[in-house]
């Protein structure tokens, strides 16, 4: 793991957008990324029936459990669907940092939350590696417990074992 994340660098210099979302993010010890995906999750009825979408409730949950833990941490939310994601969670996630300036560069959200300390991540490999990045040996990640809509026995295990699984 310590190799692999060796080699697996950000080598261009991300926006100046992106550079002033690093440093809050580096301003707050806990800082936890959120990344809901809904996109193709959503729109694709075949992309739908295999991945399914992550629901409200994962995340009310997902939170509930991190600030069991963590006593002050600040959201910084991934989405492709920033809208649907103020609506039906903006409550939920506070205080939050939306960030949603890098449409055509994802690269950069991924090393932003590659940055956070903790993370709730969605089904997706997207958010999987953003929260693998991260070297940090205490940090806290939430994932899915039910990373695929259809049988899950038919794929080999994909959350890390320190991982915690809602």
């Amino acid at each position: 793991a310590d190799a692999l994340r060796q080699q697996l660098v950000f080598r261009q210099r991300p926006s100046d957008a992106t550079l002033t979302v690093a440093d809050a993010i580096l301003s707050y010890p806990d800082a936890t990324f959120v990344h809901v995906r809904r996109g193709d999750y959503v729109a694709n009825a075949i992309a739908n029936q295999h991945h399914g979408v992550c629901g409200i409730d994962y995340y009310r949950r997902s939170v509930e459990h991190l600030h069991q833990r963590v006593a002050d941490t600040h959201f910084f939310v991934f989405s492709d669907d920033q809208d649907w994601v103020k609506r039906e969670l903006g409550s939920l996630l506070q205080p939050a940092t939306f960030v949603g300036h890098n449409m055509g560069a994802d690269w950069q959200d991924m090393y932003l939350m590659s940055l956070c300390r903790h993370a709730i991540v969605a089904n997706s490999s997207f958010s999987w590696w953003g929260a693998w990045l991260n070297p940090e040996p205490n940090r806290i990640v939430i994932a899915p417990k039910n990373w695929f809509a259809v049988d899950k026995s038919a794929h080999p295990p994909i959350v890390p074992p320190n991982w915690i699984t809602l």
